[in-house]
């Protein structure tokens, strides 16, 4: 892999609270778990490529994966990658090339807790199906992590101030 998507990858990772262990590849470890990052230079990715990595990460108790690819997949490993979104979470090469949290039109996103979800819907009176929304493909979610459910702490700067919005992933 190209530095700058290394750098962006530990980055990412960092955000999102994981200590990192580099060696023959990038490992992550948090509290819940293991996370391990693929890498896949092949012009084509198949289903072969997929299962592979299924494989390894069920062997050595991997709980999560990152799998970032640079050629065309293919739609059934497409499918088999969508299968195991909990899972496993897949990047082009291109998508990681830049930091975007880093882009000064990026505003600060931060997943809440559960626990913190429920207060501000119980300050403001609202059930989830009120809140605004982001797809859980925006770029900013992908890097965070988020899934479907998860809600998102959005801090703008504006001329009056700091300004906090809340976007529930769907």
């Amino acid at each position: 892999m190209h530095p700058k998507i290394i750098q962006t990858v530990v980055d990412m990772l960092q955000d999102r609270g994981y200590e990192i262990e580099e060696g023959e590849c990038i490992m992550g470890k948090k509290n819940n778990g293991t996370l391990k990052v693929y890498h896949c230079d092949n012009p084509k990715i198949g289903i072969k490529h997929i299962n592979e990595i299924i494989e390894d990460m069920d062997t050595n108790i991997i709980t999560s994966g990152i799998f970032v690819y640079s050629g065309i997949v293919s739609s059934f490993a497409k499918q088999l990658l969508s299968d195991n979104s909990k899972t496993l979470q897949y990047f082009h090469e291109d998508e990681l090339s830049f930091n975007i949290t880093h882009h000064s039109f990026v505003p600060e996103h931060r997943i809440v807790s559960q626990e913190t979800k429920k207060e501000i819907m119980e300050k403001y009176k609202v059930s989830e199906k009120q809140l605004p929304w982001i797809h859980n493909s925006d770029p900013v979610v992908k890097y965070h992590g988020g899934c479907i459910g998860d809600l998102f702490r959005i801090v703008r700067n504006t001329k009056d101030g700091l300004s906090v919005n809340y976007r529930l992933c769907v």
